[in-house]
């Protein structure tokens, strides 16, 4: 049995990268908001990557913390200055709180044990169910 779904590995102590658990690069390699800076001029703020799940990693995130779907959402699609055609992967769980799968896929960048990690996604699933 594996202490994490979607991870064949069941050592508490094992301390994976996300490469190892994702395979590739779990991010989006250079997400842009484009917009006009302090001179009013149209220019590219690049973003967090943490925050951009590949498609493909936001799969595995969802088989981890259980969620019920996928949805891509776009936090400048409202904004009138401001645009990115990048997209947060969010884990839609049953009771429609929604997950970050990109800040999820972060917990393997700390080098803590896949026991510390199945914790942290314990926590990440209680918060946004309580609304935190």
């Amino acid at each position: 049995m594996s202490l994490i779904n979607g991870i064949d590995n069941d050592d508490p102590k094992a301390v994976l990268d996300p490469i190892a658990v994702f395979g590739a690069d779990p991010w989006l390699p250079s997400p842009v908001v484009t917009g006009p800076n302090q001179d009013n001029k149209i220019v590219s703020f690049p973003q967090n990557r943490i925050y951009y799940a590949t498609p493909e990693a936001a799969s595995l995130v969802k088989t981890m913390v259980g969620g019920a779907s996928i949805v891509s959402f776009n936090p400048y699609a409202n904004n009138a200055r401001y645009t990115s055609n990048d997209v947060y992967q969010m884990i839609v769980m049953a009771d429609g709180s929604k997950i970050n799968a990109g800040l999820v896929a972060a917990f393997f960048t700390h080098g803590y044990s896949l026991d510390m990690v199945a914790t942290m996604i314990a926590n990440e699933i209680s918060n946004v169910a309580k609304g935190n």
